[in-house]
């Protein structure tokens, strides 16, 4: 069962509405501070051109954040089969995505009045976990690193009382039938040598993390004790999991945002060069020990 769509649509339309801060009841006053934060309205995406930072009478191109991860931190990236083309693959990611975005952002249910299994599932969770959503596809940006991404989900956690940060981001993910923990090799740090982040090892789990690291990065420089955390929610038969970003990543936070910061000054081709010979000095490596 799912409550009433207004439990959904509701909040977000009322904290960006006309109502002032004074009005909005405490629990939703650090939702309400990062979805009318003045920095917001200078970024934008642009149809077919990406990301757009507009500010002081200049534009700016702003890179996504999938490409510079694998740039920096995974260039030898290989695809590694999920079990997720047996039950409609990325397709299934994409109908849900829209269809909660839609229903969280503007109120709207699909066209037929039925939401797909995983948008349901999103929208179950949220609900029994008391996660209360405010946004969804929300531009973030860092005009440091150049990179703007939109988050799945803003919400509340109405676990946390008043008073206390209680804005968390959620990625969603689904699929990841198998796989999802096997190994492909460690992270390269391109420019911060003898970095942690190359003890970390890459897989799909690790990946999602990283992205949802740097997200929080991101936010908490955005949005000064406003965000209290990221986490990623996998979906896949069976069962739904919230992944926390782990110790070992928050560990290094400060070497990624440095390896992201400084690729703008190496440059693309660079920054390219570097990992993929970081990963394939680690392969050389690997390989003297395999018998």
């Amino acid at each position: 069962m799912l409550p009433a769509t207004g439990w959904y649509s509701d909040l977000g339309q009322r904290l960006r509405g006309t109502g002032t801060e004074p009005t909005i009841p405490p629990q939703f006053v650090e939702a309400y501070r990062v979805l009318n934060h003045p920095r917001n309205a200078f970024v934008a995406r642009r149809p077919f051109a990406g990301y757009e930072l507009v500010r002081d009478g200049t534009r700016e191109r702003l890179d996504g954040l999938t490409k510079p991860l694998q740039d920096v931190f995974y260039p030898g990236h290989r695809v590694i089969s999920t079990g997720g083309a047996a039950t409609g693959g990325s397709t299934r990611g994409t109908v849900a995505d829209k269809e909660v975005a839609d229903l969280v952002n503007k109120g709207t249910l699909p066209a037929d009045g039925s939401f797909s299994p995983y948008a349901l599932r999103i929208l179950r969770f949220l609900w029994r976990h008391n996660l209360q959503p405010c946004a969804a596809q929300f531009l973030v940006y860092d005009e440091r690193i150049r990179i703007a991404t939109e988050i799945d989900l803003v919400c509340v956690d109405l676990r946390v009382p008043a008073g206390r940060r209680n804005v968390v981001f959620i990625e969603c993910k689904t699929g990841f039938e198998r796989n999802y923990e096997k190994p492909d090799g460690r992270f390269s740090s391109p420019y911060v040598p003898d970095s942690a982040i190359s003890a970390i090892t890459k897989n799909y789990r690790n990946t999602h993390q990283l992205q949802a690291l740097v997200q929080l990065i991101m936010a908490r420089l955005a949005y000064p004790a406003l965000v209290r955390d990221v986490f990623v929610l996998v979906m896949r038969s069976g069962e739904d999991v919230l992944y926390p970003i782990s110790r070992e990543l928050r560990a290094v936070r400060y070497h990624v945002y440095t390896n992201l910061a400084l690729r703008l000054a190496a440059g693309a081709d660079e920054t390219q060069r570097r990992g993929v010979e970081a990963t394939a000095a680690a392969d050389r490596i690997r390989a003297l020990f395999v018998e």
